[in-house]
């Protein structure tokens, strides 16, 4: 089986293009891919291309939940002819949101978007799982959370696996104050503080810096950015560059969110 791995937001840290070139490493037409989820879900329009890439494969597909597959991550795990979650992981279905600003016509056309995406993923659980429209469109309005008992047992999951001596810390840093039920015991295990990492590093994208510059401001590297067009072992003599954000910008953000070391 070539191992194919979803652990991230989809949309963020994980880009349709990412899966695929993960997928293009497994040899032969017909191996199967193991598909490992741990993930807080993320863009659907992201997700539905890593779902179409999964499916046009012409390769079975088996999904491990090692961790989380909440929200758009859930969606993708639907694609597996199997699904397999660990003892300690969890699964979330919910209704699709978004943010929007405009007038009440564009509010209307947002819904209906939002409506048809509705329709859609529901469309995937009912599928997978068995369970009626009703029940599932019940699942999604509530924000659902399935422990792998619940999951097994409503058809969304077939097969529980346990992890005896796990040689990696399966749980990581997810931003899950988005979700309006998340159980304690699941915020527990994903939630920290450096979640505010990611979050300050999307304000700096969304600013306009690259994502490699992000991780560089964030992980102490503004002297860098501004003063030197790289760190050499030999001490060299270069112009300044120019700031690429302002000290006060900068204090703000650390005043915020850091200063952190992005892991």
């Amino acid at each position: 089986m070539g191992k194919v791995y979803i652990d991230g937001e989809i949309g963020w840290d994980v880009m349709p293009a990412d899966v695929m070139d993960q997928m293009a490493m497994v040899k032969g037409k017909d191996e199967a891919i193991e598909l490992h989820i741990n993930s807080p879900g993320g863009s659907v329009f992201d997700g539905y291309a890593i779902m179409t890439a999964l499916r046009s494969s012409g390769r079975p597909v088996d999904v491990y939940i090692d961790g989380l597959a909440a929200s758009m991550a859930s969606a993708i795990a639907m694609v597996g002819r199997k699904v397999t979650m660990s003892e300690t992981s969890a699964m979330m279905i919910h209704s699709p949101w978004s943010v929007a600003y405009g007038n009440a016509k564009e509010m209307r056309k947002e819904a209906d978007i939002l409506d048809m995406l509705g329709n859609q993923l529901a469309g995937y659980y009912v599928s997978k799982s068995g369970q009626t429209l009703e029940t599932v469109n019940a699942w999604l309005e509530a924000e659902t959370w399935f422990d792998p008992q619940m999951a097994l047992e409503y058809g969304f999951a077939d097969a529980i696996f346990q992890v005896v001596e796990p040689k990696k810390k399966v749980a990581k840093a997810f931003d899950l104050s988005r979700f309006k039920h998340v159980p304690d015991k699941i915020a527990a295990m994903y939630s920290d503080e450096s979640v505010k990492v990611r979050n300050a590093e999307k304000s700096l994208r969304d600013a306009g810096f690259s994502r490699k510059a992000a991780k560089t401001i964030l992980s102490g590297g503004m002297t860098n950015l501004r003063d030197a067009d790289e760190t050499t072992d030999e001490v060299a003599e270069k112009p300044a560059k120019k700031s690429l954000i302002s000290d006060s910008t900068f204090n703000k953000l650390m005043q915020l969110y850091g200063p952190y070391t992005n892991k």
